[in-house]
Protein backbone atom coordinates (compact mmCIF):
# COMPACT_ATOMS: atom_id res chain seq x y z
CA UNK A 1 0.00 0.00 0.00
CA UNK A 2 2.77 2.49 0.79
CA UNK A 3 4.21 1.67 -2.49
CA UNK A 4 1.21 2.46 -4.19
CA UNK A 5 1.08 6.08 -2.16
CA UNK A 6 4.29 6.67 -3.28
CA UNK A 7 3.99 5.98 -6.53
CA UNK A 8 0.92 8.32 -6.96
CA UNK A 9 3.08 10.71 -4.88
CA UNK A 10 6.26 11.38 -7.77
CA UNK A 11 3.70 10.90 -10.33
CA UNK A 12 1.84 14.53 -9.42
CA UNK A 13 -1.69 13.31 -8.90
CA UNK A 14 -2.35 13.75 -5.48
CA UNK A 15 -6.08 13.58 -6.00
CA UNK A 16 -5.59 9.80 -7.44
CA UNK A 17 -3.46 9.31 -3.73
CA UNK A 18 -6.08 10.17 -1.95
CA UNK A 19 -8.96 7.99 -3.64
CA UNK A 20 -6.54 5.18 -3.19
CA UNK A 21 -6.06 5.90 0.59
CA UNK A 22 -10.32 6.26 0.90
CA UNK A 23 -10.47 2.78 -0.89
CA UNK A 24 -8.09 1.19 1.83
CA UNK A 25 -10.15 2.36 4.94
CA UNK A 26 -9.95 1.10 8.34
CA UNK A 27 -8.08 2.46 11.44
CA UNK A 28 -4.99 3.20 8.83
CA UNK A 29 -7.30 5.97 6.86
CA UNK A 30 -5.08 8.68 9.36
CA UNK A 31 -1.77 7.16 9.31
CA UNK A 32 -1.49 6.99 5.38
CA UNK A 33 -2.77 10.42 4.95
CA UNK A 34 -0.65 11.60 7.08
CA UNK A 35 2.63 9.56 5.34
CA UNK A 36 0.70 10.86 2.09
CA UNK A 37 1.43 14.37 2.78
CA UNK A 38 4.50 14.13 4.65
CA UNK A 39 5.77 13.33 1.38
CA UNK A 40 4.19 15.33 -0.78
CA UNK A 41 5.50 18.06 1.37
CA UNK A 42 9.14 16.12 1.01
CA UNK A 43 8.93 16.41 -3.16
CA UNK A 44 7.67 20.20 -2.84
CA UNK A 45 11.01 20.70 -0.89
CA UNK A 46 13.25 18.56 -3.27
CA UNK A 47 11.87 20.79 -6.28
CA UNK A 48 12.58 23.73 -4.09
CA UNK A 49 16.06 23.24 -3.96
CA UNK A 50 16.22 21.89 -7.14
CA UNK A 51 15.00 25.62 -8.52
CA UNK A 52 17.67 26.72 -5.75
CA UNK A 53 20.64 25.02 -6.82
CA UNK A 54 19.76 25.33 -10.88
CA UNK A 55 19.60 29.42 -10.43
CA UNK A 56 22.92 28.97 -8.53
CA UNK A 57 23.95 27.05 -11.93
CA UNK A 58 22.92 29.62 -13.61
CA UNK A 59 24.84 32.32 -11.66
CA UNK A 60 27.79 30.67 -11.70
CA UNK A 61 27.86 30.40 -15.62
CA UNK A 62 27.19 33.83 -15.58
CA UNK A 63 29.98 34.99 -13.75
CA UNK A 64 32.05 32.43 -15.85
CA UNK A 65 31.16 34.23 -19.02
CA UNK A 66 31.85 37.67 -17.66
CA UNK A 67 35.48 36.62 -16.13
CA UNK A 68 36.49 34.37 -19.42
CA UNK A 69 35.42 38.32 -21.17
CA UNK A 70 37.76 40.43 -18.60
CA UNK A 71 40.33 37.66 -19.72
CA UNK A 72 40.26 37.98 -23.48
CA UNK A 73 40.09 41.65 -23.02
CA UNK A 74 42.92 41.24 -20.93
CA UNK A 75 45.07 39.27 -23.43
CA UNK A 76 43.84 41.96 -26.16
CA UNK A 77 45.16 44.61 -24.22
CA UNK A 78 48.50 42.41 -23.62
CA UNK A 79 48.92 42.11 -27.57
CA UNK A 80 48.83 44.96 -28.73
CA UNK A 81 51.16 46.40 -26.29
CA UNK A 82 53.62 43.62 -26.79
CA UNK A 83 53.29 45.24 -30.68
CA UNK A 84 54.19 48.40 -29.50
CA UNK A 85 56.98 47.19 -27.66
CA UNK A 86 58.40 45.35 -30.62
CA UNK A 87 57.73 48.85 -32.89
CA UNK A 88 59.48 50.51 -29.77
CA UNK A 89 62.15 48.17 -29.78
CA UNK A 90 62.80 48.26 -33.65
CA UNK A 91 62.57 52.24 -33.26
CA UNK A 92 65.27 51.60 -30.79
CA UNK A 93 67.25 49.60 -32.43
CA UNK A 94 66.92 51.88 -35.44
CA UNK A 95 68.27 55.04 -33.51
CA UNK A 96 71.73 53.26 -32.17
CA UNK A 97 72.18 52.61 -35.56
CA UNK A 98 72.41 55.96 -36.34
CA UNK A 99 74.16 56.74 -33.37
CA UNK A 100 77.02 54.43 -33.99
CA UNK A 101 77.09 55.63 -38.00
CA UNK A 102 77.71 58.68 -36.42
CA UNK A 103 80.47 57.69 -34.09
CA UNK A 104 81.99 56.22 -36.78
CA UNK A 105 81.86 59.92 -38.91
CA UNK A 106 83.35 61.76 -36.32
CA UNK A 107 85.90 58.95 -35.72
CA UNK A 108 87.09 59.56 -39.08
CA UNK A 109 86.43 63.30 -38.83
CA UNK A 110 89.10 62.94 -35.94
CA UNK A 111 91.48 60.83 -37.70
CA UNK A 112 91.59 63.19 -40.88
CA UNK A 113 92.17 66.53 -38.68
CA UNK A 114 94.73 64.51 -37.03
CA UNK A 115 96.74 63.86 -40.87
CA UNK A 116 96.21 67.45 -41.24
CA UNK A 117 97.44 68.51 -37.77
CA UNK A 118 100.65 66.48 -39.29
CA UNK A 119 101.04 67.77 -42.39
CA UNK A 120 100.91 71.01 -41.29
CA UNK A 121 103.69 70.57 -38.48
CA UNK A 122 105.67 68.76 -41.57
CA UNK A 123 105.53 71.82 -43.69
CA UNK A 124 106.32 73.88 -41.18
CA UNK A 125 109.21 71.72 -40.40
CA UNK A 126 110.14 71.96 -44.26
CA UNK A 127 109.50 75.52 -43.99
CA UNK A 128 112.31 76.11 -41.01
CA UNK A 129 114.44 74.07 -43.47
CA UNK A 130 114.33 76.12 -46.48
CA UNK A 131 115.35 78.68 -44.11
CA UNK A 132 118.69 77.88 -42.83
CA UNK A 133 119.41 76.52 -46.46
CA UNK A 134 118.83 80.25 -47.57
CA UNK A 135 121.46 81.42 -45.36
CA UNK A 136 123.86 79.10 -46.03
CA UNK A 137 123.00 79.38 -50.28
CA UNK A 138 123.38 83.26 -51.59
CA UNK A 139 122.95 81.82 -54.53
CA UNK A 140 119.32 79.13 -54.11
CA UNK A 141 118.06 82.30 -52.27
CA UNK A 142 115.13 83.48 -54.91
CA UNK A 143 114.27 79.81 -55.79
CA UNK A 144 114.31 79.36 -52.15
CA UNK A 145 112.12 82.16 -51.69
CA UNK A 146 109.74 80.96 -54.03
CA UNK A 147 109.87 77.74 -52.37
CA UNK A 148 108.88 79.11 -49.29
CA UNK A 149 105.55 80.75 -50.78
CA UNK A 150 104.69 77.65 -52.44
CA UNK A 151 104.59 75.99 -48.73
CA UNK A 152 103.00 79.12 -47.19
CA UNK A 153 100.25 78.96 -49.65
CA UNK A 154 100.06 75.40 -49.15
CA UNK A 155 100.05 76.06 -45.32
CA UNK A 156 97.06 79.17 -45.74
CA UNK A 157 95.00 75.90 -47.93
CA UNK A 158 95.60 73.13 -44.88
CA UNK A 159 94.93 75.64 -42.53
CA UNK A 160 91.50 76.81 -44.23
CA UNK A 161 90.91 73.21 -44.29
CA UNK A 162 91.34 72.80 -41.10
CA UNK A 163 89.12 74.91 -39.90
CA UNK A 164 86.58 73.43 -42.15
CA UNK A 165 87.13 70.33 -40.86
CA UNK A 166 86.94 71.87 -37.56
CA UNK A 167 82.84 73.36 -38.18
CA UNK A 168 82.43 69.41 -39.71
CA UNK A 169 83.58 68.06 -36.40
CA UNK A 170 81.33 70.25 -34.12
CA UNK A 171 78.27 69.15 -36.77
CA UNK A 172 79.35 65.97 -36.01
CA UNK A 173 79.09 66.32 -32.46
CA UNK A 174 76.04 68.05 -32.48
CA UNK A 175 74.43 65.68 -34.60
CA UNK A 176 75.34 62.79 -31.66
CA UNK A 177 74.17 64.54 -28.87
CA UNK A 178 70.99 64.89 -30.63
CA UNK A 179 70.95 61.18 -31.80
CA UNK A 180 71.82 60.70 -28.04
CA UNK A 181 68.68 62.25 -27.01
CA UNK A 182 66.54 60.33 -29.31
CA UNK A 183 68.15 57.45 -27.68
CA UNK A 184 67.50 58.83 -23.92
CA UNK A 185 63.09 59.52 -25.09
CA UNK A 186 63.34 56.00 -26.63
CA UNK A 187 64.55 54.67 -23.90
CA UNK A 188 61.85 56.05 -21.93
CA UNK A 189 59.06 55.18 -24.03
CA UNK A 190 60.00 51.50 -23.58
CA UNK A 191 60.76 51.50 -19.78
CA UNK A 192 56.75 52.86 -20.01
CA UNK A 193 56.00 50.44 -22.37
CA UNK A 194 57.35 47.88 -20.31
CA UNK A 195 55.44 49.12 -16.80
CA UNK A 196 52.25 48.70 -18.67
CA UNK A 197 52.99 45.54 -19.92
CA UNK A 198 53.80 44.21 -16.48
CA UNK A 199 50.31 46.03 -15.12
CA UNK A 200 48.64 44.14 -17.98
CA UNK A 201 50.43 41.12 -17.01
CA UNK A 202 49.18 41.49 -13.26
CA UNK A 203 45.74 41.74 -14.03
CA UNK A 204 45.94 39.02 -16.25
CA UNK A 205 47.06 37.41 -13.91
CA UNK A 206 44.36 38.19 -10.97
CA UNK A 207 41.72 37.24 -13.53
CA UNK A 208 43.21 34.03 -14.13
CA UNK A 209 42.96 33.38 -10.61
CA UNK A 210 39.32 34.60 -10.56
CA UNK A 211 38.82 32.50 -13.28
CA UNK A 212 40.10 28.83 -11.68
CA UNK A 213 37.98 29.66 -8.88
CA UNK A 214 35.05 29.55 -10.83
CA UNK A 215 36.59 26.95 -12.60
CA UNK A 216 36.21 24.93 -9.92
CA UNK A 217 32.79 25.50 -8.86
CA UNK A 218 32.25 24.44 -12.72
CA UNK A 219 34.54 21.28 -13.50
CA UNK A 220 33.63 20.92 -17.27
CA UNK A 221 35.46 24.64 -17.59
CA UNK A 222 39.27 23.38 -16.51
CA UNK A 223 40.08 21.90 -20.06
CA UNK A 224 39.67 25.47 -21.37
CA UNK A 225 41.77 27.45 -18.30
CA UNK A 226 44.53 24.90 -19.38
CA UNK A 227 44.59 25.82 -23.06
CA UNK A 228 44.53 29.34 -22.22
CA UNK A 229 47.63 28.50 -20.24
CA UNK A 230 49.38 26.85 -22.84
CA UNK A 231 48.73 30.22 -24.86
CA UNK A 232 50.27 32.31 -22.15
CA UNK A 233 53.61 29.91 -22.32
CA UNK A 234 53.93 30.24 -25.55
CA UNK A 235 53.36 34.02 -25.96
CA UNK A 236 56.45 34.11 -23.57
CA UNK A 237 58.93 31.85 -25.17
CA UNK A 238 57.53 34.08 -28.67
CA UNK A 239 58.71 37.00 -26.95
CA UNK A 240 61.97 35.67 -25.79
CA UNK A 241 63.00 34.62 -29.42
CA UNK A 242 62.20 37.98 -30.66
CA UNK A 243 64.86 39.33 -27.73
CA UNK A 244 67.48 36.85 -29.46
CA UNK A 245 66.49 38.01 -32.68
CA UNK A 246 66.86 41.45 -31.63
CA UNK A 247 70.02 40.93 -30.57
CA UNK A 248 71.18 38.98 -33.37
CA UNK A 249 70.29 41.69 -35.39
CA UNK A 250 72.42 44.04 -33.72
CA UNK A 251 75.50 42.02 -33.50
CA UNK A 252 75.15 41.62 -37.67
CA UNK A 253 74.58 45.64 -37.65
CA UNK A 254 77.94 45.92 -35.71
CA UNK A 255 79.67 43.50 -37.66
CA UNK A 256 78.60 45.55 -40.83
CA UNK A 257 79.74 48.25 -39.78
CA UNK A 258 82.95 46.98 -38.22
CA UNK A 259 83.53 45.90 -42.23
CA UNK A 260 82.67 48.45 -43.86
CA UNK A 261 85.40 50.87 -41.86
CA UNK A 262 87.83 47.68 -42.87
CA UNK A 263 86.51 48.14 -46.50
CA UNK A 264 87.60 51.70 -46.06
CA UNK A 265 90.84 51.33 -44.51
CA UNK A 266 91.66 49.11 -47.08
CA UNK A 267 91.12 51.93 -49.90
CA UNK A 268 87.95 50.11 -51.40
CA UNK A 269 85.10 52.66 -52.71
CA UNK A 270 82.96 52.40 -50.53
CA UNK A 271 80.88 55.30 -51.46
CA UNK A 272 80.75 53.67 -55.32
CA UNK A 273 79.35 50.21 -54.00
CA UNK A 274 76.81 51.52 -51.93
CA UNK A 275 75.65 53.23 -54.69
CA UNK A 276 76.18 56.75 -53.37
CA UNK A 277 77.90 57.92 -56.36
CA UNK A 278 76.82 56.20 -59.33
CA UNK A 279 79.14 54.16 -62.39
CA UNK A 280 80.19 56.66 -65.18
CA UNK A 281 79.16 54.85 -68.40
CA UNK A 282 82.64 53.73 -70.14
CA UNK A 283 83.31 52.19 -73.15
CA UNK A 284 87.34 51.52 -73.74
CA UNK A 285 89.12 49.33 -75.90
CA UNK A 286 92.26 46.80 -73.83
CA UNK A 287 95.51 48.53 -75.51
CA UNK A 288 98.34 46.19 -73.77
CA UNK A 289 97.94 42.85 -71.82
CA UNK A 290 100.00 41.19 -69.26
CA UNK A 291 98.41 37.29 -69.26
CA UNK A 292 101.82 36.52 -67.52
CA UNK A 293 100.52 38.19 -64.18
CA UNK A 294 98.40 36.10 -61.88
CA UNK A 295 95.99 37.69 -62.65
CA UNK A 296 96.48 38.82 -65.72
CA UNK A 297 96.70 42.57 -66.31
CA UNK A 298 95.58 45.09 -68.75
CA UNK A 299 95.91 48.34 -69.46
CA UNK A 300 93.16 50.33 -71.04
CA UNK A 301 92.45 53.70 -72.81
CA UNK A 302 89.98 55.47 -70.14
CA UNK A 303 91.09 56.76 -66.93
CA UNK A 304 90.18 59.67 -64.71
CA UNK A 305 88.87 61.93 -67.15
CA UNK A 306 85.74 59.13 -67.67
CA UNK A 307 85.27 59.32 -63.98
CA UNK A 308 87.07 56.12 -63.39
CA UNK A 309 88.11 55.34 -59.72
CA UNK A 310 90.36 52.72 -58.11
CA UNK A 311 87.78 49.57 -57.67
CA UNK A 312 85.36 50.11 -60.42
CA UNK A 313 84.34 46.63 -62.25
CA UNK A 314 84.18 46.84 -66.03
CA UNK A 315 82.98 43.97 -67.94
CA UNK A 316 85.05 42.56 -71.09
CA UNK A 317 83.37 42.35 -74.00
CA UNK A 318 84.29 39.66 -76.44
CA UNK A 319 82.06 39.58 -80.25
CA UNK A 320 79.36 41.52 -78.44
CA UNK A 321 79.19 38.53 -75.26
CA UNK A 322 80.55 39.45 -71.81
CA UNK A 323 83.73 36.90 -71.06
CA UNK A 324 84.73 38.09 -68.28
CA UNK A 325 84.85 41.28 -65.36
CA UNK A 326 87.85 43.75 -64.42
CA UNK A 327 89.13 46.16 -61.62
CA UNK A 328 90.89 49.12 -61.49
CA UNK A 329 94.15 49.21 -59.93
CA UNK A 330 95.72 52.73 -60.83
CA UNK A 331 94.69 55.35 -63.04
CA UNK A 332 95.84 58.12 -65.08
CA UNK A 333 94.30 60.76 -66.69
CA UNK A 334 93.17 58.70 -70.08
CA UNK A 335 94.42 55.11 -68.88
CA UNK A 336 93.72 53.01 -66.48
CA UNK A 337 95.61 49.35 -65.24
CA UNK A 338 93.33 46.90 -64.26
CA UNK A 339 93.30 43.17 -63.35
CA UNK A 340 90.95 40.58 -64.30
CA UNK A 341 88.59 39.16 -61.51
CA UNK A 342 86.27 36.79 -63.27
CA UNK A 343 86.04 34.96 -66.54
CA UNK A 344 85.60 32.02 -68.07
CA UNK A 345 87.32 28.89 -67.78
CA UNK A 346 90.68 28.93 -70.00
CA UNK A 347 90.46 32.94 -70.47
CA UNK A 348 93.12 34.88 -72.14
CA UNK A 349 92.47 38.50 -72.48
CA UNK A 350 94.05 39.94 -76.32
CA UNK A 351 94.56 43.69 -77.38
CA UNK A 352 91.71 45.25 -78.79
CA UNK A 353 88.85 43.41 -76.48
CA UNK A 354 86.24 45.95 -75.35
CA UNK A 355 85.57 47.40 -72.00
CA UNK A 356 82.24 49.19 -70.80
CA UNK A 357 80.57 49.79 -67.16
CA UNK A 358 80.01 46.51 -66.01
CA UNK A 359 76.02 45.66 -65.56
CA UNK A 360 75.21 44.64 -62.13
CA UNK A 361 72.52 41.68 -61.84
Amino acid sequence: MSRLVALAARRGTLGAALGLVCLIGGGSLIQHRRALFARASALEEVHGQLGHLETARSSAEARLSLAEDQLLDAQTTAERLERDLEAKQRALSEAEQVREQTAGQLAEQRRLLAARRDELRQLKQVQARTAAEAARSQALAERLRDDVAALQRSSQELTRELRVTRDQLQGARAGLEQVDGQLSEARQRLVASQQALAQSKAARERLEQDLSRLRRELASARQEGEAEKARGTQLEREAAALERERDLARRKAREAESTLAKLRDAGVNVARLSGERPMPNVRATVVQVDNRAVPPTLLIDAGQVQGLEPGDELDLIRDGRRVGRIEVDELQPRLARCRLVSGQRGLSVQVGDEVKTSIRE
